[in-house]
């Protein structure tokens, strides 16, 4: 069910003066059927016609066969319009381009049954691309992958050539799916066992964001920018603060750049933002997490979900989950944990929250692998002067002609129904002449139809 108070609400009171308290209440949906067995979910993408991609390595979603990669509804379901793949390995990112087209990657030998490695083309419908068939595949694992608005497909891992030929950790392909002659990688080889590229950030200029462990003209590096040619870009700061590895890059609406990973080799994690030019936002309080992070998502609002695998941030328990205000600094009334990784976050077009990583227990609940989070708001009243008769009016934007179930509470916890009632085109309107006997009252609205 979901919730109308994402919008904004309006208050009046009359007779009493009361302090209003704005309190979120996050929990994890329960019309939401979707858990993935004895497997590790990797992407979440949200598709062009609402749809919800899921990759990692997995066999089963919701008891039935599916591997790696499977396209959902949006209640958790198993799309059966969808022929599912079942790639042949496992799949660690999923892109889009125009059409609906689907491209993902991994390290997978085949998919559908053709002889497709590492990075695969989908029609939307599911089925293996046939126009896409080519065999020039990278020699290692493709860790992240991207369309360009030309059907173009960049893409970054641990691996060394593509078709026999150098290409290091860094590919392009063109739509057909041969290599980009035009795009020669300015990465270098190192010897270190995590060397490769574990994220980039496709830009508008045709430029990429790319972040992970290797060497370049100019030296050792975990994050750089290339240009649309794949030459490193040398107007690309180096100020990008302490990093061990770069597990996410993000860009944000203002064009800078939001980059989360290992900060050290003491179990430091990070989240910041950049600059457009790659050097850092010092407008943006970082801060301090026990372990690293894996996946970031951004809600309408601005506000940053970050999930991986840390148990404190700023000294305070967050347990893989934890959500910061648009400057960084951390939404204590926003309270999730998980008991295992978080690798993947995506916001569905109704600002529902899904979660995928490697846990079998989320908010409390038993969910394998995968979850949606809902967020409800509750609106707490204390008086401000001693209790007089009157009441207390509410009034809360909703979807007219929609029912729905107005609940209360004293202590945020147990919730008895208060009342039942229909949503006008001038939103919900409530009047409570109880809320002056308590010292406060909260109060929440469910869509019941």
């Amino acid at each position: 069910m979901k919730s109308p108070l994402n919008h904004p609400a309006t208050i009046t009171t009359t007779l009493a003066l009361f302090s209003v308290l704005n309190i979120c209440a996050v929990e994890i949906d329960p019309n939401f059927q979707a858990s993935v067995s004895n497997g590790v979910v990797h992407a979440i993408r949200i598709a062009a016609d609402g749809g919800i991609l899921v990759g990692g390595q997995f066999d089963q979603i919701n008891g039935q066969s599916v591997r790696s990669f499977a396209k959902l509804s949006s209640a958790g379901l198993i799309e059966s319009n969808f022929s599912q793949p079942n790639p042949a390995g496992s799949v660690f990112s999923i892109s889009e381009g125009s059409g609906g087209q689907i491209v993902i990657s991994g390290n997978f030998d085949s998919v559908g049954g053709a002889p497709l490695a590492k990075v695969a083309r989908l029609g939307s419908d599911g089925s293996v691309d046939a126009t896409f068939q080519s065999m020039d595949r990278p020699d290692g694992t493709v860790d992240c992958v991207a369309v360009g608005a030309d059907g173009t497909v960049i893409f970054g891992g641990a691996f060394r050539r593509i078709n026999g030929q150098p290409a290091h950790y860094l590919g392009r392909l063109n739509p057909d799916g041969a290599a980009d002659s035009s795009f020669t990688s300015g990465l270098l080889p190192n010897f270190a066992m995590e060397a490769g590229v574990d994220a980039l950030a496709l830009q508008a200029d045709g430029k990429v964001v790319v972040g992970g462990n290797f060497d370049t003209a100019s030296g050792f590096t975990y994050l750089t920018r290339v240009d649309s040619n794949g030459a490193v870009d040398p107007a690309f700061s180096s100020d990008h603060g302490p990093i061990l590895y770069t597990k996410v890059i993000l860009q944000t609406a203002g064009g800078k750049l939001l980059i989360a990973g290992m900060a050290d080799s003491s179990g430091k994690g990070f989240i910041r933002r950049l600059n457009t030019d790659g050097s850092v936002d010092r407008s943006f309080t970082e801060p301090m997490l026990e372990g690293g992070v894996e996946a970031v998502a951004v809600d309408e609002n601005g506000k940053i979900v970050i999930g991986g695998r840390f148990q404190q941030v700023n000294g305070a328990a967050h347990h893989n989950l934890a959500r910061l205000h648009p400057n960084g600094q951390v939404d204590e009334t926003w309270k999730l944990e998980a008991n295992g990784l978080v690798k993947a976050l995506a916001f569905q077009n109704n600002g529902a929250l899904l979660v995928g990583g490697g846990f079998t227990e989320i908010g409390g609940q038993a969910h394998g692998g995968i979850a949606r989070v809902k967020e409800l708001r509750a609106l707490a009243f204390k008086p401000l002067s001693a209790p007089v008769s009157g009441q207390c009016h509410l009034s809360l934007k909703a979807e007219a002609g929609h029912t729905y179930i107005i609940e209360s509470s004293s202590d945020f916890q147990h919730w008895t129904e208060f009342k039942t009632c229909v949503a006008t085109e001038a939103g919900l309107n409530l009047a409570d002449s109880a809320v002056l006997e308590v010292a406060a009252r909260f109060f929440r609205a469910r869509l019941a139809d």
